[in-house]
């Protein structure tokens, strides 16, 4: 839920553009002429699992009945139907699964990714266009981490002179050994940009996911990242977030908040006071408050002033309640314009970075620091 600009835009435009050749082999890479070419697929379920399993359920059954029949008709012995349906749940889930599942897995990578002079573009099958981000041009890098799951979303966006959000293009792959590009974001989990209870499988917001893995895998993101960090002249690393009736900036060295006309900073090297709260959930929805969750609100408050305080809030377990105190003197206002850190945006997992940054330094014994860890 954490506010982003009105430029912002989640959707792929569709349009007609420039054929990238023919289809290549499931993660392969070409090289001719600066060009790479890698094949993707939208990540999440497509109706495969359960085809699978009534097929695995199938065969096993035919095979089980066979093995055990045959033996009782030609040796008179009951033992075939334990061996049977031994082997017969072997033979169907490997049969099954390499003769079926693995093919039909391969058809899901039905998006190409080539990335080649200044731009990056994302192209179905027969050549057509979906997305493209002009490198060459101001443009902006996001590049979320998670350790967990041994992966990294990659948001790039072009981006015009106020920073704001122009089209984009967001991918999913495996975590390299090597990071040409910086890291801005760790998520604990990306299962929030997979298809699920909030987002169906034809979802266009989905970000695409390489099909490549293991080394291969590894590889073709590096290729990528290096490909990015040759283009690191044009970047823009300054972010914009909405909180209520503010504009917050945020750039490597820090948040900037412009509220009408006045623009102050919070200084990193400066005097930034660290308070926090934390409160049982409360909803209106009785099925929600009994959750085990809390509510947790950090402020950073410039010199003293909390008028000019920046709050931020999030949600944690409720092991957290009695960690923090329950209220604060917070200005009604910088309540007003918080800056929302529970959403599963790339720009969340960012604020959320940074925010640690401060807690750290300023209050590196805080129960907050922890809690923006986990």
């Amino acid at each position: 839920m954490t506010a982003h600009p009105p430029a912002t835009k989640m959707e792929l435009p569709r349009g007609t553009g420039r054929s990238v050749g023919r289809r290549p082999r499931r993660g392969a890479v070409f090289r001719g002429e600066m060009t790479k070419t890698v094949e993707l697929k939208i990540p999440g379920p497509t109706g495969l699992e359960g085809k699978t399993n009534r097929l695995i359920a199938l065969v096993w059954l035919v095979l089980w009945a066979t093995i055990g029949g045959g033996i009782l008709l030609g040796l008179g012995e009951w033992h075939g139907f334990f061996w049977g349906f031994i082997v017969a749940g072997l033979a169907s889930v490997f049969g099954t699964w390499y003769l079926y599942a693995k093919p039909m897995t391969r058809k899901k990578c039905s998006a190409i990714l080539s990335w080649d002079g200044g731009a990056m573009r994302i192209s179905s099958v027969d050549g057509e266009t979906l997305s493209e981000v002009r490198v060459d041009e101001s443009h902006r890098v996001l590049l979320i981490r998670s350790k967990a799951e041994g992966e990294v979303l990659l948001r790039v966006e072009s981006v015009d002179e106020n920073a704001r959000s122009g089209e984009r293009l967001d991918l999913l792959g495996p975590l390299p050994v090597v990071l040409p590009v910086r890291v801005t974001g760790d998520a604990p989990s990306f299962v929030g940009f997979r298809p699920g209870i909030a987002r169906s499988s034809d979802d266009e917001r989905l970000p695409y996911q390489i099909c490549a893995d293991g080394s291969e895998g590894d590889a073709l993101m590096t290729d990528l990242l290096r490909f990015l960090d040759e283009h690191s002249d044009r970047r823009l690393e300054l972010i914009n977030f909405r909180a209520g009736d503010r504009v917050v900036h945020l750039d490597p060295e820090g948040f900037t908040v412009d509220r009408g006309d006045e623009s102050y900073r919070l200084d990193f090297d400066g005097s930034i006071g660290v308070e926090g709260i934390a409160r049982p959930l409360e909803t209106g929805d009785p099925e929600l408050d009994r959750a085990s969750a809390a509510e947790v609100f950090v402020a950073l408050v410039p010199d003293g002033r909390h008028g000019d305080a920046l709050v931020f809030e999030m949600l944690a377990i409720d092991d957290w309640l009695g960690q923090l105190p329950e209220d604060w003197d917070m200005p009604k206002e910088a309540m007003e314009n918080r800056v929302l850190l529970y959403d599963d945006t790339p720009a969340a997992f960012v604020a959320k970075r940074a925010l640690r940054r401060y807690v750290k330094k300023f209050a590196p014994s805080s129960p907050a620091l922890e809690i923006l860890r986990s």
